[in-house]
């Protein structure tokens, strides 16, 4: 969905089931940059700070949901460096996201989603 703002527009894309993380990203003079990535269970946040931000860009702001697949692939170096410990951090936010979401979201295909995740984790809710 393309949301035009005052001066600029948002390229926010809907969420499928599947998807597990929302990326916000801005185009400067060096590229492409990400701003944020964030469980999809706030995807409205990241359209909201889309469109709060987009007026200030020089291009549009697009806000693309992303599969947990899609994000290790595309992070898989940096994941690979991690230490033991900032893994820990990683998978003990996943499975709070995850808690969260099951907790508070109202749609059952992303609750289902949740679910599987845990139980790929071995975590019992």
């Amino acid at each position: 969905m393309i949301i035009h703002t005052k001066r600029n527009y948002v390229c926010a894309y809907k969420p499928l089931p599947q998807d597990a993380f929302v990326l916000v990203w801005v185009k400067g003079s060096d590229g492409l940059r990400l701003l944020k990535t964030t469980p999809i269970a706030y995807h409205a946040r990241a359209v909201n700070l889309a469109l709060e931000i987009a007026d200030d860009m020089e291009h549009p702001v697009e806000v693309v949901p992303v599969s947990g697949v899609e994000y290790i692939r595309r992070n898989r170096a940096g994941i690979m460096r991690m230490s033991n410990q900032q893994n820990e951090n990683v998978v003990s936010g996943i499975i709070a996201s995850m808690m969260r979401i099951l907790l508070t979201c109202k749609d059952a295909n992303v609750c289902a989603g949740a679910l599987d995740v845990l139980q790929k984790y071995e975590v019992t809710p």
